[in-house]
């Protein structure tokens, strides 16, 4: 989506016969890239277990008043 998003920005600048002085197609390659990491290495190592992501948000806010 991101890609297409990018090709749809180029097409627009080269119908205004303009550059953006950045391939936007091939930044989008490299930004996304490792986008989609999996996680469940990182948590067996960390001993973290699957949860309440805005459980954890809201208990990590509160004690970091």
């Amino acid at each position: 989506m991101v890609r297409l998003g990018a090709r749809l920005v180029m097409a627009s600048y080269q119908r205004k016969g303009k550059q953006s002085g950045l391939n936007l197609v091939e930044y989008a390659k490299v930004q996304t890239w490792m986008g989609f990491l999996d996680t469940e290495k990182s948590r067996q190592a960390l001993g973290c277990t699957k949860g309440d992501l805005n459980l954890s948000l809201r208990e990590t806010v509160e004690a970091n008043p």
